[in-house]
């Protein structure tokens, strides 16, 4: 029994002990981790507004609700350097109110983004800790037109492959119309997202249904033009991402990309900060068969 006792006075010495010890040396998991900010966002060669946002890594949580919160507080400059040139242009500071009503640090500039220009995004606190990120904007020779296949008819359908070449992936794609009349001209955008797939030659590859969108910009342009309408030329409008994206299908999730462990490329730090080229590409429409199935008038110009 006195051994028992005793034994159990040394195990409970033994814990004591050690909480002591544990106590005076306490473990912080953001030891030697050398992550300073998570960014996340993209440079977008089609806009000439940029935005990015920023968090600071933190022990307490991100969610801001009012800006005398301390996280509403942020020890951090922002500034994009052209890598080809060297310009550094520093970052505007925003308290931004996002969908669910919370608050966030976000990034403004005003850029006109280079295609195939490498850019690098950095993050800076005053005590000169730098997290930082590099995106090349993707870039296409203007000399690459689409590759149009002939429309393919059925009864009162109509359908036309195109094939954007140089174009592996591409998403915000939006098909234009450019019609006029003895009255006047106008342009329709018919929208198609994300729709598409690479085909076995690394092309973007969509299918144009040609008899709904003709229906529709009919429809648009009745008011403005009249009945007789004319088809010149069709065009397609898209954005595609650079090589360091994710293979993520779009709508591209950003709040994803931010998170701790998903695939980055910022260094001293998480996120992703990837860049939006843009494809602008038309093509004149000399098919009179195929304009006249469509509704349109024949290749006749009005006098």
């Amino acid at each position: 029994m006195r051994r028992s006792t005793y034994h159990l006075a040394l195990v409970l010495c033994c814990f004591l002990q050690a909480c002591e010890t544990f106590e005076d040396s306490v473990v912080d998991p953001f030891e030697g981790q050398e992550r300073y900010f998570t960014m996340y966002g993209f440079l977008d060669a089609s806009t000439f507004e940029q935005r990015i946002r920023v968090i600071p890594v933190r022990r307490t949580p991100e969610e801001i609700t009012s800006p005398s919160e301390p996280n509403a507080f942020i020890d951090a400059n922002v500034a994009s350097v052209d890598l080809e040139t060297g310009l550094k242009i520093f970052w505007e500071h925003d308290l931004s109110t996002l969908n669910d009503s919370t608050l966030a640090h976000v990034y403004s500039a005003s850029i006109r983004i280079q295609p195939g220009r490498p850019y690098r995004i950095e993050v800076t606190r005053s005590d000169s800790a730098q997290t930082s990120a590099t995106t090349v904007v993707p870039s296409l020779s203007s000399s690459i037109p689409p590759e149009v296949e002939p429309a393919v008819t059925s009864f009162d359908e109509a359908f036309q492959t195109v094939h954007l070449t140089g174009i592996p992936r591409a998403f915000d794609i939006e098909v234009y119309y450019s019609v006029f009349s003895e009255r006047t001209l106008a342009r329709v955008v018919r929208s198609y997202g994300a729709t598409g797939a690479v085909d076995e030659r690394g092309r973007w590859t969509i299918n144009i249904d040609l008899s709904r969108d003709a229906e529709q910009v009919l429809r648009e342009v009745e008011s403005e033009l009249g009945m007789n309408v004319w088809l010149s030329e069709m065009g397609i409008r898209a954005k595609w991402i650079d090589d360091q994206w994710p293979d993520i299908d779009p709508p591209i999730d950003l709040d994803r990309l931010g998170q701790p462990g998903v695939l980055s490329n910022v260094e001293n730090g998480d996120g992703f900060i990837g860049s939006i080229g843009t494809y602008d590409r038309s093509w004149l429409v000399t098919d009179s068969e195929l304009k006249q199935m469509l509704g349109f008038q024949p290749d006749s110009v009005p006098e």
